[in-house]
């Protein structure tokens, strides 16, 4: 049945009323700050700047994540990690990890679009607002890790969030 149809049956449509799958909020955060980490970081350090807060819904809903920061990685052969992590376990789980490589023939730096998403199921009660934050670490190599490296230019990346029934 088409939205003007219900809208005309004088129904009234709540996001408890919604099949499974269904969107029910959707949550952007723009970025337009740098973080960067030198070499020998190997633990998780929060990319500043790269967090979000949502609140839920429903009851025992999903969040989907999404974030496009460019990734850049300045020497030869570095590796670096990115993840979510959540306010739902004090940020000790590393959600939906990302490896990182530059394997370029130089030290010129190398940047690529990160495309770090992962689908949480928090199992959480309705009203509960869940802190996501963006972690990343250096696994090898001498260079320092950008999320991003603007190298003087403006730009702007999305950090999404979505709630789903």
């Amino acid at each position: 049945m088409a939205i003007s149809k219900i809208q005309d049956a004088g129904v009234s449509l709540t996001s408890a009323a919604l099949p499974a799958g269904s969107v029910l909020q959707v949550v952007p955060v723009s970025i337009v700050s740098t973080f960067s980490m030198s070499s020998g970081t190997t633990t998780y350090t929060h990319a500043t700047n790269h967090s979000l807060s949502i609140t839920t819904s429903v009851a025992n809903s999903k969040i989907l994540l999404f974030c496009n920061t460019p990734a850049q990685l300045a020497s030869y052969s570095d590796i670096a990690n990115t993840c979510f992590k959540s306010s739902i376990d004090s940020y000790s789980a590393a959600l939906g990890e990302l490896v990182h490589a530059n394997y370029s023939e130089a030290n010129d730096g190398w940047k690529q679009i990160s495309s770090l998403q992962y689908l949480h199921q928090p199992n959480q009660v309705a009203g509960t607002t869940i802190t996501y934050r963006v972690y990343a670490r250096k696994r090898s190599g001498s260079g320092s890790f950008f999320l991003p490296d603007s190298w003087g230019s403006t730009f702007e990346y999305s950090f999404v969030a979505m709630e789903i029934a």
